[in-house]
C-alpha cells in the first residue's frame, strides 16, 4: 500500500473521532494571561493507564497533525512500510494537544521529542477550566487527560488562579511546564519551571536551580541533564548535549556528542557540524553553523532529519513541488568533504503528507541515537593518593570565574550551576582523579552541590 494511501486512511479514522481542539493544540501565549476571579478546586487526578500492549519498536517514528488528533506511525527504513501506532485525541472538550514550545523552538526532531514521553504513549496537553485558568499534563493513547497543574494549585475561594503552559517532557524522562503569575497586559511574566515525574504526577515541585531563567526570560528549554534554561521572547535555547557543556542553536538531531545534523536558512542543505562550547559561538557572528555537506546542491527543500541509532545513517523529508518523499543518506560522509548521494526510500510511492514530520529512529532493541548518547559511559573517577590541599567540611574559595559546577567528577558530565569569581564553598568529599586532574565535591550554601577541580580553589583566608 502506498505511503499516501496510508495515511489517507488515517486521516479518514480520525474524521470520525470528535474535534475538540487546533491542529497542534498549543494554546497562545496570552490565553494563559486572562485575570479571573476564581480558583479551580479540582483534586490532582491521573487517568488509569491499562497494561500497553506489545507493539513493533524498530523504525523511524513519523508523526502528522490531523485537526484535534496526532498520528504516530512507524516506518520501516527498508521497505518503506508504514504501520500505525497511535491517535491521540483527547476525550474531554476543553482538553487540546499543547505544543506551544514548537512556536518559539521550532519543529525540529530534537524539540518535537520533547511533545512526547519517551516511549511515545503520552503527549503534552492543557486544559481550560471552569474559572478561566488553564492546567497542563498530558494524553494517553486513549485519550484521557492526567492534569499535573492540579497538585500544584492554590486551594480556597479567593485564591490565585493557575495560568500554567509551555508542557514538555525532559531529556531526563521528567515533565516540566511554565508557572506564572497572571498578567493583563498581555505579556508572559517571567516564570517558575516546575517538574513531575510520570509515576507520581501529583508530587509536583519546583525545579531546585532556577538560576537559568532571568528578568527578561518569558520561555524556556530543558536541558539533556535536566537543567533549565530560560529563553527571550524571540530567543532560541542552546542545545547542550551533555558532553563539557558544548552544543549548538541550530540542532536538527544528534549524531554522537559531538556532532549533529544542521539545516542551511534556505532548506536545502543539510550539513554535519561540530558542537562548540557557548564562548565559541558568543565570538562568532550570528549562530550559523559551518560543517561539512552531506546532500548534493539541490533547489528541494529538505526537514525533519533523524539518524539511526548507530549515528550512521540520515533519513529525511524532502519535496518537489507538491511531492514529497523519505530519502536515507545509507553513510553520512560529510566529515571528509565527499557529499553523499540520498536514496528514495522504497514504497515512498507519491509521497508522505505535507504535514508530516520525522520524530526518531529505533532498532529491534528500542536503542536510539539518543539513547546511546546519553547511556555513553564517561570514566569513573578513582581516589588518589595525593595529599589533599583541603579537609573536609573546610571553606575555599574560587579563584576563577564562571566555573562550571559538574554533577559527578568529570568534564563531560552535566552543568548544575556555574559560579563567579570569589564565591566560598564548603569541602564535601573528594579528593578523587578523573581525567588528569584531582576533583572536589562542593557546596555553595545556595543548593548547588557539585565537583569542581582542584585548581580553580584557593584556601579560604583568615578572619
Amino acid at each position: 500500500m502506498g505511503i499516501r494511501a496510508h495515511w489517507s486512511r488515517l486521516l479518514a479514522v480520525c474524521v470520525l473521532i470528535s474535534i475538540t481542539a487546533s491542529a497542534c493544540g498549543g494554546q497562545s501565549s496570552d490565553v494563559s494571561q486572562h485575570a479571573v476571579t476564581a480558583a479551580p478546586t479540582a483534586s490532582p487526578t491521573r487517568a488509569p493507564s491499562p497494561t500497553p500492549p506489545p507493539e513493533a519498536t524498530s523504525g523511524i517514528l513519523a508523526v502528522s497533525f490531523n485537526g484535534s488528533n496526532t498520528l504516530l506511525s512507524r516506518v520501516d527504513p527498508q521497505t518503506g512500510t508504514f504501520a500505525q501506532v497511535a491517535v491521540f485525541t483527547p476525550r474531554d472538550p476543553d482538553v487540546q494537544l499543547d505544543y506551544s514550545i514548537t512556536r518559539f523552538v521550532g519543529m525540529t526532531p530534537v524539540v518535537m521529542r520533547a511533545l512526547f514521553s519517551s516511549d511515545y504513549r503520552l503527549t503534552v496537553a492543557s486544559k481550560r477550566m471552569a474559572d478561566g485558568g488553564v492546567h497542563v499534563g498530558w494524553v494517553d493513547r486513549q485519550g484521557s487527560f492526567t492534569d499535573v497543574s492540579a497538585a500544584a494549585a492554590p486551594s480556597g475561594d479567593f485564591s490565585a488562579i493557575v495560568a500554567d503552559d509551555t508542557p514538555m517532557f525532559g531529556g531526563d524522562g521528567a515533565f516540566y511546564f511554565a508557572s506564572r503569575k497572571p498578567s493583563s497586559d498581555w505579556i508572559k511574566n517571567t516564570p517558575t519551571i516546575m517538574t513531575a515525574t510520570i509515576d507520581d504526577p501529583t508530587a509536583v515541585t519546583r525545579v531546585p536551580d532556577q538560576s537559568g531563567v532571568e528578568g527578561n526570560d518569558v520561555n524556556y528549554w530543558v536541558q539533556p541533564d535536566g537543567r533549565v534554561e530560560g529563553l527571550c521572547a524571540s530567543c532560541v535555547p542552546f542545545f547542550a548535549n551533555g558532553v563539557d557543556g558544548r552544543g549548538a542553536f541550530d540542532v536538527q538531531d544528534w549524531i554522537s556528542e559531538t556532532e549533529y545534523v544542521f539545516k542551511d536558512h534556505e532548506g536545502t542543505m543539510l550539513s554535519l557540524g561540530r558542537a562548540q562550547d557557548r564562548t565559541a559561538w558568543a565570538n562568532k557572528i550570528g549562530f550559523n553553523s559551518q560543517g561539512s555537506d552531506l546532500l548534493p546542491e539541490t533547489n528541494r527543500k529538505v526537514w525533519s532529519p533523524v539518524v539511526s541509532p548507530d549515528g550512521s545513517t540520515l533519513a529525511f523529508l524532502s519535496s518537489a513541488g507538491e511531492t514529497t518523499d523519505i530519502f536515507v543518506l545509507a553513510a553520512m560522509n560529510g566529515q571528509s568533504g565527499v557529499r553523499g548521494e540520498p536514496r528514495k526510500m522504497a514504497g515512498s510511492g507519491s509521497g508522505p503528507t505535507p504535514d508530516m514530520y520525522l520524530l526518531d529512529w529505533h532498532d529491534d532493541s528500542g536503542m536510539s541515537a539518543t539513547k546511546r548518547i546519553a547511556a555513553a559511559p564517561t570514566p569513573a573517577p578513582t581516589a588518589t593518593a595525593s595529599p589533599a590541599r583541603f579537609t573536609l567540611n573546610a571553606t575555599v574559595v574560587l579563584n576563577q570565574d564562571r566555573v562550571v559546577l559538574r554533577a559527578h567528577a568529570t568534564r563531560s558530565s552535566g552543568s548544575v550551576g556555574v559560579l563567579a569569581q570569589g564565591t566560598e564553598l564548603t569541602i564535601l568529599a573528594g579528593p578523587v582523579e578523573a581525567e588528569g586532574a584531582l576533583w572536589w565535591q562542593v557546596d555553595d550554601g545556595r543548593s548547588h552541590i557539585g565537583w569542581v577541580i582542584d585548581e580553580v580553589l584557593d584556601g579560604a583566608s583568615a578572619p
